[in-house]
């Protein structure tokens, strides 16, 4: 006999509804007793030549002669997260019925896992944005001072053409040059 294990995890097989017997290829659920006995190592399928296994044939143990009782403990009590098909037992739940609100717990979560990307895709834009409209001040901002600066360097140089210039006469220099030829002088007619 099995040492019992009271600390299973939440998403194990033993907690499913879709854990089933097959009596004749019928799959049937399992009670609320034998869960208990199961769960307390007890080895009933040996003993009531039970075929054991995962209504949606994630794993099956159909030869119960052969059945390692210890290795099915393994599959039973294994953690399955959202990896698998399931749906917390609920006594008297068909089969049908636990598919179809699993399903649609699977949809929710799903539906719940794309509304948060859109918040994350929101919450980004809403920062792009901010550091837009910043960027767009800080230009606006430039935009105002290189106007005030072209206008103070307008008046600045208009101040500059008012005043009265010195006249300057341009000196010119004539250097010679000893290999230059000399002026050709033009016959007269």
């Amino acid at each position: 006999m099995a040492t019992a294990n009271p600390v299973l995890p939440e998403k194990c097989c033993l907690n499913c509804n879709f854990l089933a017997n097959t009596i004749e290829n019928r799959p049937n659920w399992i009670s609320r007793e034998d869960r208990e006995r199961l769960r307390g190592g007890e080895d009933l399928l040996i003993k009531a030549q039970r075929f054991l296994g995962c209504y949606h044939n994630i794993w099956d143990e159909a030869n119960p002669l052969r059945l390692d009782f210890e290795e099915l403990r393994r599959v039973l009590v294994k953690d399955r997260g959202y990896s698998c098909f399931f749906y917390q037992f609920t006594h008297g739940l068909f089969f049908q019925a636990a598919e179809t609100l699993e399903r649609r717990a699977a949809d929710r979560r799903e539906a719940e896992a794309d509304r948060d990307l859109s918040r994350e895709a929101l919450e980004l834009t809403q920062k792009g944005l901010r550091y837009t409209r910043r960027a767009l001040w800080v230009a606006v901002i430039a935009l105002i001072v290189s106007a005030i600066m072209s206008i103070v360097s307008l008046c600045f140089t208009a101040g500059q053409n008012d005043r009265p210039k010195a006249s300057v006469t341009p000196s010119v220099t004539i250097k010679s040059d000893s290999n230059a030829l000399p002026p050709v002088s033009e016959p007269s007619p």
